[in-house]
C-alpha cells in the first residue's frame, strides 16, 4: 500500500477479498497482461499481478500506472 486508505475502505478491501477466496467472480481481469482487480469504492483498487495469489490496495492513480506496467 502506497498510503494509508481510510478505516471503511479497508473494510470493504477485506471484505472484498474473503468473497474472492471464496469463490465469488467479483473481479475483472484487465488486458493485456491478464492482471485481477478488484474495485472498492472511486478512489481505491485491489490489483493482482499473480491470479490472486497476493493483491495490493492502491489508489486509483497509482492503479492506473500499475496497470499499465
Amino acid at each position: 500500500m502506497c498510503c494509508c486508505p481510510p478505516l471503511n475502505v479497508e473494510r470493504k478491501a477485506r471484505a472484498s477479498l474473503r468473497l474472492f477466496r471464496d469463490g465469488v467472480r467479483n473481479f475483472s481481469r484487465i488486458k493485456p497482461h491478464d492482471y485481477l482487480v478488484i474495485r472498492i469504492g472511486f478512489h481505491w483498487r485491489l490489483l493482482s499481478k499473480n491470479n490472486g495469489a497476493s493483491w495490493d490496495l492502491l489508489t486509483h492513480e497509482t492503479y492506473n500506472k500499475e496497470a499499465a506496467l
